[in-house]
């Protein structure tokens, strides 16, 4: 690549919001990635390994840090004579005063001073939150042999997942772009746009100091430029890149990022010599595994203390995990402390968050169980007309498409999701009182509490069946092995016919999957039918003890033997599982 013939821009000013916690004192992308990487150290790294020279990274949203970070720009070996990274805050000018941002393209408007003392051919635009690896000198060559006025970077994602990104329409030959459109609610194609962008610097410019003076603009690439570039029939082509990206845009998305680090197969592959991702050098202890430590599938970085166990997880630097502690799928920040007998279990544990003794955190039954009750399941839930029509009173511009967009939802939390709650209450009081917290104020009368144990005796879900029971919620109780103090305190005890713990959780699925189906069915229905089921000595015989409850009429006890593939069916509930046979669906059908 010709010296300084294109020239980064690094948009790493937003604030993203949709990672709560994690953003509240850092921009997102200085938050931390993969045991000792921050997000920002993949766009800048590959700018290194592309032989991009000079690197502007424009940043505004809780900057302090990332602005320390990206200063150092040796680390990327982007520091010689002729190179740098450049940070880039809002700035006052003599000819007008402090000014923020105002949009991604005014980002850029606001730096034309700089980008000018390069002279660059072209412009390369980049977003500092995405986690890939890209050589940007191929789509350079792209660019030039398509001799486009700009190209565009784009991936292919599910078609049901399309309308959260920019999504382009080409002509399929050449791959010219024909259409743009940001977010669309029906979209026509699964071309997302990554946020990688290649302009000739001139004809960018020109439209940039336009953009600028145009009241009406909202000032962004997506929004404003493009749009105004395919108007002009200037000549945009996308380059479609097939590896591995990620928005990691929220707190689901951030962890599953990390989880992918630990597939034997993964596409990102950090350990890849020929396109390093270069990063902090921390100086740490080496890393300590104690002797009843017991570590499977995990990334361990250094300054890391295991005492107890780690199953399926990324563990960053200097966090720890004291004796008797459990790990389980989860992500465990920089600095984090999981304590003695602590259970995290699919959650993502914030930068020098304290687990406290004895406390369980996350669930990955939780969240799944709220997502299917807050929205459409498998059908669709349309809003009432009355409630359509009061939209498109309320806002006859947006009306419409909320009216048709919204689903009718069941509303629903998952106490596991509440960070700051978890954090100060196990460091202030006692971790196994965080649901009870919430349930108590949360709660109210005639709500329906949830708790969910493999043994049924976790200690935190009890401390918030006992609120429960005093604030009038009715309580299900979800479990396994012989339904423990959970199975016998709970209104309604579902107790599955297992002792092992993936045994139990893979028996949960189907049961709560059974209730979500069965209230989106009588979801106009004030009352959901469900049921009372203990099951008792599940072994050789293959026969099992069943109590059935239901809230209505007492079925008389009976002995059940298992079939293959059960089905019950009773009161207008379904469920498939081993511990449901045909014997009591020919028994009780009707």
């Amino acid at each position: 690549m010709k010296q300084n013939s294109m020239l980064a821009m690094i948009l790493a000013g937003g604030r993203g919001s949709r990672l709560h916690d994690l953003t509240n004192k850092v921009a997102k992308p200085a938050v931390s990635y993969g045991g000792k990487y921050r997000i920002v150290d993949f766009p800048l790294s590959n700018c290194a390994n592309s032989g991009i020279d000079v690197v502007g990274v424009l940043t505004q949203y809780e900057s302090v840090e990332l602005n320390s970070y990206v200063a150092a720009g040796g680390r990327w070996g982007l520091d010689s004579k002729d190179s740098g990274v450049y940070v880039l805050p809002p700035r006052e000018k003599a000819d007008a005063g402090l000014d923020v941002y105002r949009g991604t393209a005014d980002a850029i408007s606001q730096n034309i001073d700089f980008i000018d003392q390069y002279a660059p051919e072209y412009l390369l635009v980049l977003s500092g939150d995405h986690i890939y690896k890209m050589n940007y000198d191929k789509m350079l060559d792209y660019h030039k042999e398509r001799q486009a006025d700009a190209t565009l970077a784009v991936i292919e994602v599910p078609l049901k997942e399309a309308s959260r990104f920019g999504i382009m329409n080409t002509d399929g030959e050449t791959d010219r772009i024909t259409e743009f459109v940001e977010k669309p609610p029906v979209p026509q194609s699964n071309l997302a746009s990554m946020g990688i962008y290649i302009f000739n610097w001139k004809l960018l410019r020109r439209l940039l100091l336009a953009d600028m003076k145009n009241p009406e603009s909202s000032h962004d690439f997506g929004k404003d430029i493009i749009p105004t570039l395919l108007g002009d029939d200037k000549r945009l082509c996308a380059y479609r890149f097939k590896g591995y990206w990620k928005d990691v845009g929220t707190i689901d998305s951030l962890w599953e990022a990390n989880m992918d680090l630990l597939s034997p197969d993964n596409e990102l592959d950090l350990s890849d010599l020929t396109w390093k991702i270069y990063t902090e050098d921390v100086t740490a202890l080496p890393q300590y595994i104690g002797a009843e430590a017991r570590i499977q599938n995990a990334y361990i970085t250094q300054g890391c203390v295991i005492e107890g166990e780690v199953t399926n997880s990324v563990v960053f630097t200097g966090a720890k995990v004291r004796p008797g502690a459990k790990v389980i799928d989860s992500v465990l920040m920089p600095g984090a402390i999981v304590e003695d007998g602590a259970v995290v279990i699919r959650a993502l544990v914030a930068n020098g968050v304290n687990i406290g003794k004895g406390a369980l955190v996350g669930s990955a039954d939780s969240e799944h169980i709220v997502g299917e009750l807050m929205k459409g399941f498998v059908k669709r839930r349309p809003v009432s007309g009355e409630f359509a029509d009061a939209l498109r009173s309320a806002d006859p511009v947006r009306g419409g498409e909320l009216a048709a967009q919204l689903q009718g939802s069941l509303p629903a939390i998952a106490l596991t999701g509440h960070i700051s709650l978890s954090t100060a209450f196990s460091n202030d009081v006692k971790g196994e009182l965080t649901y009870a917290q919430q349930l108590y104020g949360y709660g109210r009368p005639g709500d329906v509490f949830i708790g969910i144990s493999t043994s049924g005796n976790a200690k935190n879900i009890m401390y918030a069946v006992a609120v429960a029971k005093a604030a009038g919620i009715r309580t299900i109780g979800l479990t396994g092995k012989d339904g423990g103090e959970l199975g016998r305190a709970c209104d309604v005890s579902i107790v599955v016919p297992e002792h092992g713990t993936l045994k139990i959780h893979e028996l949960h699925l189907p049961v709560y999957h059974a209730l979500c189906l069965k209230r989106e069915e009588h979801f106009k229905k004030v009352e959901l039918c469900v049921f009372h089921m203990r099951i008792r000595g599940f072994a050789r015989s293959r026969t099992v003890d069943t109590r059935p409850y239901f809230p209505k009429r007492a079925q008389p006890y009976q002995p059940v033997h298992l079939h293959p593939q059960p089905i019950h069916r009773r009161a207008g509930v379904e469920v498939r599982h081993p511990g449901i046979c045909k014997a009591w669906r020919e028994q009780y059908k009707g």
